[in-house]
C-alpha cells in the first residue's frame, strides 16, 4: 500500500465517522513482541471500538483493524479494495 492509498483510506474512514490511530509501541519492541497497535473509535465504529495489538508489521496491523471494522455493523464493502492491497 503506497502513501496515497493510505491517505485515501484514512480520509474515507474519517468521512465514515471513524477515527483510526495506528502506532508503534517501543516497549513491545524491547520485549520482542509485535510492536504495532491500532485503535478505531467514533460514531462510525462499532460501539465497543476496535483495538488490535501485537502485530509485526504496519500492514498486518492495519489489515486486522479493517477486519474488525468489517465485523461491526454498517456498510464496509468499500474496504475490499484496501484489504486486497494488504494481502
Amino acid at each position: 500500500m503506497n502513501a496515497a492509498e493510505v491517505e485515501e483510506l484514512f480520509e474515507r474512514l474519517g468521512a465514515a465517522g471513524v477515527t483510526l490511530v495506528v502506532m508503534i509501541e517501543p516497549a513491545r519492541i524491547t520485549e520482542g513482541a509485535g510492536p504495532w497497535t491500532a485503535s478505531a473509535s467514533g460514531p462510525g465504529a462499532p460501539t465497543s471500538g476496535v483495538r488490535v495489538q501485537g502485530h509485526p508489521t504496519f500492514e498486518t496491523c492495519l489489515g486486522a483493524a479493517l477486519a474488525g471494522l468489517r465485523d461491526g455493523p454498517g456498510d464496509w464493502e468499500w474496504l475490499d479494495r484496501f484489504e486486497q492491497v494488504l494481502r
